[in-house]
Protein backbone atom coordinates (compact mmCIF):
# COMPACT_ATOMS: atom_id res chain seq x y z
CA UNK A 1 0.00 0.00 0.00
CA UNK A 2 1.33 3.44 -0.94
CA UNK A 3 1.49 6.39 1.17
CA UNK A 4 -1.17 7.83 -0.47
CA UNK A 5 -3.29 5.34 -0.42
CA UNK A 6 -2.34 5.14 3.62
CA UNK A 7 -3.49 8.67 4.11
CA UNK A 8 -6.90 8.10 2.28
CA UNK A 9 -7.73 5.41 4.68
CA UNK A 10 -6.81 7.10 7.27
CA UNK A 11 -9.23 10.27 6.59
CA UNK A 12 -11.82 7.37 5.67
CA UNK A 13 -11.31 6.08 9.43
CA UNK A 14 -11.05 9.74 10.57
CA UNK A 15 -14.79 10.26 8.88
CA UNK A 16 -15.89 7.06 10.53
CA UNK A 17 -15.16 7.85 14.02
CA UNK A 18 -15.93 11.29 13.99
CA UNK A 19 -19.59 10.16 12.44
CA UNK A 20 -19.81 7.30 16.16
CA UNK A 21 -18.97 9.69 18.79
CA UNK A 22 -21.78 10.35 20.98
CA UNK A 23 -22.02 12.96 24.00
CA UNK A 24 -20.59 9.89 26.60
CA UNK A 25 -17.26 8.41 27.46
CA UNK A 26 -16.41 8.82 23.71
CA UNK A 27 -12.80 10.51 24.83
CA UNK A 28 -10.86 7.58 23.49
CA UNK A 29 -11.96 8.08 19.80
CA UNK A 30 -10.66 11.97 19.94
CA UNK A 31 -7.38 10.47 21.27
CA UNK A 32 -7.42 8.06 18.50
CA UNK A 33 -8.20 10.53 15.67
CA UNK A 34 -5.53 12.80 16.93
CA UNK A 35 -2.70 9.53 16.65
CA UNK A 36 -4.77 8.73 13.14
CA UNK A 37 -3.76 12.22 12.17
CA UNK A 38 -0.40 12.76 13.30
CA UNK A 39 0.33 9.43 11.29
CA UNK A 40 -1.23 11.13 7.95
CA UNK A 41 1.55 13.91 8.72
CA UNK A 42 3.85 11.37 8.97
CA UNK A 43 3.40 10.10 6.16
CA UNK A 44 3.16 13.52 4.20
CA UNK A 45 6.87 14.27 5.50
CA UNK A 46 7.63 10.82 4.33
CA UNK A 47 6.42 12.09 0.62
CA UNK A 48 7.65 15.35 1.06
CA UNK A 49 11.24 13.94 1.81
CA UNK A 50 11.09 11.22 -1.51
CA UNK A 51 10.16 14.09 -3.79
CA UNK A 52 12.39 15.35 -6.36
CA UNK A 53 14.01 18.59 -5.28
CA UNK A 54 14.61 21.15 -8.31
CA UNK A 55 16.14 24.69 -7.83
CA UNK A 56 13.90 27.62 -9.16
CA UNK A 57 16.41 27.92 -12.10
CA UNK A 58 16.17 24.38 -13.59
CA UNK A 59 12.13 24.75 -12.66
CA UNK A 60 12.39 27.92 -15.09
CA UNK A 61 13.99 26.08 -17.81
CA UNK A 62 11.97 23.73 -18.06
CA UNK A 63 9.04 26.40 -18.32
CA UNK A 64 11.00 28.15 -21.20
CA UNK A 65 11.29 24.86 -22.92
CA UNK A 66 7.17 24.06 -22.16
CA UNK A 67 5.91 27.56 -23.51
CA UNK A 68 8.16 27.57 -26.34
CA UNK A 69 5.98 24.53 -27.06
CA UNK A 70 3.05 26.18 -26.60
CA UNK A 71 1.86 24.25 -23.70
CA UNK A 72 1.90 26.66 -21.43
CA UNK A 73 1.69 30.81 -21.61
CA UNK A 74 2.05 33.48 -19.20
CA UNK A 75 -0.09 33.37 -17.25
CA UNK A 76 -0.17 29.80 -15.67
CA UNK A 77 -0.55 29.60 -11.86
CA UNK A 78 2.64 27.69 -10.20
CA UNK A 79 0.22 25.19 -9.11
CA UNK A 80 -0.63 24.20 -12.38
CA UNK A 81 2.40 24.29 -14.02
CA UNK A 82 3.72 21.60 -11.36
CA UNK A 83 0.83 19.61 -12.65
CA UNK A 84 2.20 19.40 -16.69
CA UNK A 85 5.74 18.98 -15.47
CA UNK A 86 4.54 15.69 -13.77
Amino acid sequence: MTHKQQIEALLETIKWFKKEIGPHDCGWMYTTIDGLKHRIKYLRSEIRKKAPRTSWIEGYDKWKELSKKGVVSNKVKLGDLKKIIR
